[in-house]
């Protein structure tokens, strides 16, 4: 198959559209429920509700009664992509069950221990663009003719987090809590692209001016798997609360199934030396997930205002990210594995979150009190670069460099309605970040504006 140049950075900015955008995003990992997120997703210190076991499991040693719990998502992607002067918005959302929970007291030698169990979407990945554009070019003839290009793409699913652990008090006001965190689930993707030309010069000894096609389709089914621990303590007393967590490194792996489809037409004629499917199944990376230290705390005003804090330190730097070339099965079934070592010169991260509760005791027995919430979240992903194998394409030589740093700026706002035995919590988070890709000597962005509704139902028995 005759490859274009088109048709190599179509492919490309396909692939990195689906699949290298999620994987830098999703290196994210954070716990569920509305009221964390109405709080800006300050909760490592303050964690108390039926949502800390995948927060601080430390958190969890305050119950005495089993408590269910389960939260509903609401995403709203906006913004646009823009490339090569192409600008494609986004649209479209995606909503489901986000988070389930469920925890139990219990008493071992007279021990108190608290122990939870949730399923946690990780992240909310939905992202669609559409694009259609004409233009003018001229042929080496010297005419100047029509041309059309069509692209669209569009992804959804995301990694899930299933958390097991437990909360137990180890010495006056500070307790201890365990977790341990399996990581998985996947996304579909799907991208195309069609170019259109009038009267292109075939470029062969004839010099045939025709009518131009050219197609691609890039489809791809990514899984998650991965599994790490939390280890977290909590202090707590009437007007200070603090968390320290550790999570530890893990690899975190994803595989993918991608499907390439080229089309390309000769006056509406399919071209077949120009025709391909390309399959590349069971593609395995392997990312390495440093350990992570977050440290927050809470300040009581008073009895009714709540001040959170959190701080995060992921040392990214000199992780690598493992490529599998190839796999075999020996005699007896043992399987040997080869990987490629890549440093994508990921950079240390630091992120900040903060928020604060009001509870509202309104004196009506229909809505008897009523937290208000407000929280700011900066979160940078890592940054990275890397550096590819120079290409020939058309006898000219091209070094494929991607360098990439994005951050998220979180803004959110919650309330709720709070009965004795029944807790209903909405969260809001417009959520603003630029990402940036550079490649081929162009630059890649996507300014993304997301929209986000969390409503949590929490239940005692």
């Amino acid at each position: 198959m005759r490859w274009s140049l088109f048709k190599f950075v179509a492919v490309f900015i396909l692939t990195l559209t689906t699949t290298a955008f999620c994987q830098i995003r999703n290196l994210d990992f954070t716990g569920g429920g509305a009221r964390a997120e109405g709080m800006g997703k300050a909760f490592l210190g303050i964690s108390d509700d039926i949502s800390a076991v995948s927060w601080n499991p430390a958190g969890l040693y305050v119950h005495n009664k089993p408590m269910l719990g389960i939260s509903y998502g609401l995403f709203m992607p906006r913004g646009n992509y823009a490339y090569r002067g192409t600008t494609l918005d986004q649209t479209g959302s995606f909503n489901k069950i986000s988070y389930i929970g469920f925890l139990s007291s219990l008493r071992i030698k007279g021990h108190h221990f608290v122990g939870a169990i949730s399923y946690s979407k990780a992240l909310d990945e939905f992202f669609s663009t559409a694009f259609d554009s004409s233009f003018t070019y001229i042929n080496p003839f010297g005419s100047e003719n029509n041309a059309w290009y069509r692209e669209a793409s569009e992804y959804s699913g995301g990694p899930y987090q299933l958390c097991i652990g437990f909360g137990t008090r180890i010495y006056k006001n500070i307790s201890f809590g365990f977790s341990t965190n399996i990581y998985t689930g996947k996304y579909f993707s799907e991208a195309s692209s069609y170019l259109a030309l009038e009267n292109m010069v075939t470029g062969d000894s004839y010099n045939q001016e025709i009518f131009y096609e050219e197609n691609i389709s890039v489809i791809d089914t990514t899984r998650f798997s991965g599994v790490n621990f939390t280890l977290g303590f909590k202090y707590n007393t009437d007007k200070i609360e603090a968390g320290l967590v550790f999570k530890t490194p893990y690899d975190l792996k994803v595989t993918t199934d991608e499907s390439i489809y080229f089309i390309t037409m000769y006056n509406g004629k399919v071209k077949p030396n120009w025709t391909d499917t390309v399959y590349n199944d069971d593609v395995l990376q392997k990312f390495e997930i440093p350990l992570i230290v977050g440290l927050g705390g809470g300040y009581h005003l008073n009895e009714n205002l709540l001040l959170a804090m959190d701080m995060e330190y992921r040392p990214y730097q000199g992780q690598k990210i493992k490529q599998r070339t190839d796999y075999s099965i020996k005699p007896g079934g043992e399987k040997e594995e080869t990987y490629v070592e890549t440093d994508p010169l990921w950079q240390d991260v630091f992120t900040l979150r903060m928020g604060a509760e009001y509870k509202w005791h309104t004196g009506f027995e229909l809505f008897p009190v009523v937290p208000l919430r407000l929280g700011f979240a900066y979160l940078p992903l890592s940054s990275s670069e890397i550096k590819l194998d120079t290409i020939t394409i058309r006898d000219t030589l091209y070094q494929i460099t991607t360098t990439s740093k994005t951050t998220f700026y979180n803004f959110s706002a919650g309330l709720g309605v709070h009965w004795t035995q029944i807790y209903l919590d909405l969260a809001y988070t417009y959520s603003t970040n630029d990402y940036k890709n550079y490649i081929l000597g162009n630059n890649q962005v996507l300014e993304n504006r997301y929209h986000h509704l969390n409503l949590t139902f929490t239940g005692y028995f």
